[in-house]
């Protein structure tokens, strides 16, 4: 059958498809492992599944996602205290950004949401996603009527990892973090 968006015209191999359940980092590591000729997972091969039989951090290494170093750990540790985030009260991620505009969701509900968690949760709360995204996030932050800190273009990618680690709670758009953390 004929793909979307005429990409049938540059593919050369057909594989079976994922169920229509699987997780979207399923999809996309099962399409990679069969493109490059590579084993299949143990275990139960699903992020949904494994999640509810392994815990947290179920398939984390099984993906290749191997643990922050020292040195990730520290500049994360850092970043927190330069955001003067108290390591006493539970800390809560937002990642308002996402790829289309369409995706995101109002600033000032975004804001209203953020408040309502930290005098609810008695939390610190950061704002993550790319150096582009500061502006807007600064903008959510600017409506909030409790502090929280804008770590926007702040992190690498597996910085941003080790951060969602440390997280009671990760509040995200439909993104690229939203997959990562799902890997988490």
């Amino acid at each position: 059958g004929k793909t979307r968006e005429l990409s049938y015209l540059a593919l050369t191999h057909r594989i079976d498809p994922p169920p229509a359940e699987a997780h979207a980092l399923d999809k996309n590591i099962g399409l990679a492992r069969a493109v490059l000729n590579l084993p299949e997972l143990g275990g139960s091969g699903s992020i949904v599944q494994g999640k509810k039989a392994a815990g947290r951090h179920h398939y984390a290494a099984s993906y290749g996602l191997a643990a922050p170093s020292e040195q990730e750990q520290m500049r994360v540790d850092l970043l927190l205290q330069s955001s003067r985030i108290d390591p006493d009260r539970p800390l809560i991620l937002v990642n308002a950004p996402a790829g289309w505009e369409t995706k995101r969701w109002d600033e000032g509900k975004m804001a209203a949401l953020a408040d309502r968690l930290v005098t609810g949760y008695d939390a610190a709360l950061i704002y993550t996603g790319t150096a582009g995204d500061a502006a807007y996030i600064d903008g959510i932050i600017a409506r909030m009527a409790c502090p929280a800190a804008n770590a926007a273009g702040r992190t690498t990618l597996r910085e941003l990892a080790c951060l969602i680690n440390k997280a009671r709670l990760f509040v995200t758009t439909d993104s690229g973090p939203m997959h990562l953390a799902a890997a988490l």
